[in-house]
């Protein structure tokens, strides 16, 4: 987070870290220009039975967090909400359970046709239950617009990946999908900046 805001000088961004609901371990933040976007709300909920407060859920290995904030395009006064988050790697029942808890509350918190992007690793691939479950009330960019890059997102560091495992999304409502890619460019030194591949949603807020 550190680097990130020391490099990132025309950001701001919402989020606390999972371990605490402060600064402690791994955080799902939401980076923003802050010339652009205006903040307006934010929070995070933990991904179990009780997302109030710092708590693993069903039976994950790691306590799992959703950040959430609602924008507003400075020059349109258009807004949209932004979720991300980051499924267990382990629990097969709190991934499915975690999709259900983020769809029950994005519908507690959206009125009507409101704007909604929701991004992160969920440790999940396209036919498996979390994402069927989520596809059933959000779009999945790949159906509208054509994927540049490979198709998956996870190399596990392996230099000679096949790139065909997709477990990292960028799903939407009520926004126009323009450009959709999973970065596959490599550091100086040919190595991976991490183990999973970036995933770049362009997209418009509708009229």
């Amino acid at each position: 987070m550190q680097d990130l805001l020391a490099g990132l000088t025309d950001y701001s961004y919402a989020g606390v870290g999972r371990d605490d609901g402060k600064t402690k371990g791994e955080y799902s933040s939401i980076f923003f220009k802050k010339d652009e976007l205006r903040l307006i709300e934010a929070s995070t909920f933990w991904l179990s039975n009780t997302p109030e407060k710092v708590s693993v859920g069903w039976d994950a290995a790691l306590p799992r967090i959703c950040t959430y904030a609602l924008f507003e395009h400075q020059e349109s006064k258009r807004q949209y909400w932004h979720f991300n988050t980051h499924f267990d790697h382990m629990g097969v029942k709190a991934r499915a359970e975690s999709a259900k808890l983020i769809t029950s509350k994005i519908a507690s918190l959206v009125e009507g046709e409101g704007a909604v992007v929701l991004s992160g690793d969920f440790n999940a691939e396209p036919q498996q239950e979390p994402i069927l479950v989520l596809k059933i009330n959000f779009q999945d960019p790949l159906e509208i617009v054509d994927l540049k890059g490979p198709t998956g997102t996870f190399s596990g560091f392996d230099l000679d990946a096949n790139l065909d495992r997709r477990i990292d999304y960028i799903f939407y409502k009520e926004v126009k999908p323009l450009e959709y890619q999973h970065l596959d460019t490599k550091r100086s030194n040919r190595r991976w900046i991490s183990d999973h591949l970036p995933v770049y949603f362009k997209f418009k807020l509708d009229e």
